[in-house]
């Protein structure tokens, strides 16, 4: 490390589990990969950040409760991180409510009791949402960590909403999630990643799939996993007779692995499960399908960023919110609206052109977006702007 890079702490869900925030590490580290910066990136598996050195300049931090004796970023491996940095990013949708009070799963606790020890680093929110706060506990600790931010970059207008009631302020600046200009590897690399799990006739029709196991737990829905399964089956069954396609089921989070392979096996389709490739490698995989069904925020951005027509699942409000942006209202799958799911994949189908025409004006205009949040922390640090972005705006 140069002495004349400035060190930044990333603060986000770097554990290498899920695969939509190993895309916004990679897209971050890819971007600024010309600019004279150095991460420190907390993460219980550092061989995970590892594997993204070739992106850029980073040091992965272990924070392994056994190894750093950390609860998260509690611990003297993350407090010596920030206290050696110019600068804090939280980078990924990381501030929310729920689980408040589980430090195995809640980040915002452990970030309110670090703010004492942020004063020597400029923290910042960097192409993150945020919420939903339902607790008043919850919304006091969002409300001191979001005054002790310098700088608030979000990715969603619905964010700002919240942040704007919570803090009283208005300085918050709508930018783009940094997953949309994530690089992408060749549609080569995607085949072959495809031909390993079973695929064997690329000259059929693909429909991607994404579930995830939290089903309606987000948005108050009390629907069972066999439930909610069986459902799933039934109608992915219906229009596979219907229309004569194939699906290929992408599990971006090791938890969201079973049930995922489960309605793979039950309507005979592709799996592939989560951990076992980057995040551009997947996206290149993703490129070859028609339509992407998805429920993970990150799996219809990911998909979507590579000119895939998109319907959601909207397991959590972040999920509506993302398809609104896409000016897709029509395409997002409420969970007492999921009897219409086969009907909608059929009419999605019928309609892929114009469905593809206007959700990708509005995937360009994210990824400039994301693109402007790049510039403007490049202008906060003082650094002149770099000819590394636009990476993928096909």
């Amino acid at each position: 490390m140069s002495n004349d890079e400035l060190r930044i702490t990333l603060l986000g869900s770097n554990s290498g589990n899920n695969l939509g925030d190993a895309a916004i590490l990679s897209s971050i580290l890819f971007n600024f990969r010309n600019d004279p910066f150095h991460f420190f990136v907390p993460t219980p598996k550092p061989d995970f950040v590892k594997l993204y050195k070739n992106l850029g300049n980073s040091t992965p931090i272990d924070i392994h409760p056994l190894r750093g004796l950390s609860i998260r970023f509690l611990g003297f491996p993350t407090i010596r991180a920030i206290s050696n940095s110019e600068f804090t990013l939280i980078c990924d949708g990381i501030l929310f409510g729920k689980r408040l009070l589980d430090p195995s799963f809640n980040f915002l606790s452990n970030i309110y009791l670090l703010l004492p020890l942020l004063r020597k680093s400029r923290l910042g929110l960097f192409c993150c949402g945020i919420g939903p706060f339902n607790s008043k506990l919850s919304k006091a600790l969002a409300r001191a960590v979001l005054n002790s931010c310098e700088f608030v970059f979000l990715r969603d207008e619905e964010s700002i909403n919240i942040y704007n009631d919570l803090t009283g302020r208005k300085d918050a600046v709508r930018v783009g999630d940094a997953a949309f200009i994530n690089p992408v590897s060749e549609p080569e690399i995607g085949r072959l990643l495809l031909e390993r799990h079973g695929v064997k006739d690329f000259s059929t029709r693909f429909i991607g799939i994404n579930l995830t196991s939290y089903l309606g737990s987000w948005v108050g829905n009390s629907m069972n996993k066999e439930d909610f399964s069986r459902f799933i089956v039934d109608n992915l069954k219906a229009v596979k007779r219907k229309v004569g396609i194939n699906l290929i089921f992408f599990s971006t989070h090791p938890m969201d692995d079973s049930v995922n392979q489960y309605v793979a096996n039950q309507t005979e389709a592709v799996f592939v499960p989560a951990k076992t490739y980057l995040s551009h490698d997947v996206m290149a995989a993703m490129s070859l399908c028609e339509l992407f069904v998805g429920m993970r925020f990150h799996s219809l951005v990911l998909a979507s960023s590579v000119g895939v027509p998109v319907l959601g699942i909207a397991y959590a409000p972040k999920v509506r919110s993302l398809l609104r942006l896409l000016n897709s209202n029509d395409l997002i799958i409420e969970f007492d609206t999921l009897a219409a799911l086969e009907e909608s994949m059929i009419r999605a189908l019928n309609n892929l052109h114009k469905i593809k025409e206007r959700q990708q004006a509005a995937v360009f205009h994210e990824k400039q977006l994301a693109e402007k949040a790049f510039n403007l922390f490049r202008e906060i640090a003082g650094v002149k702007p770099s000819q590394t972005l636009a990476v993928n705006n096909s």
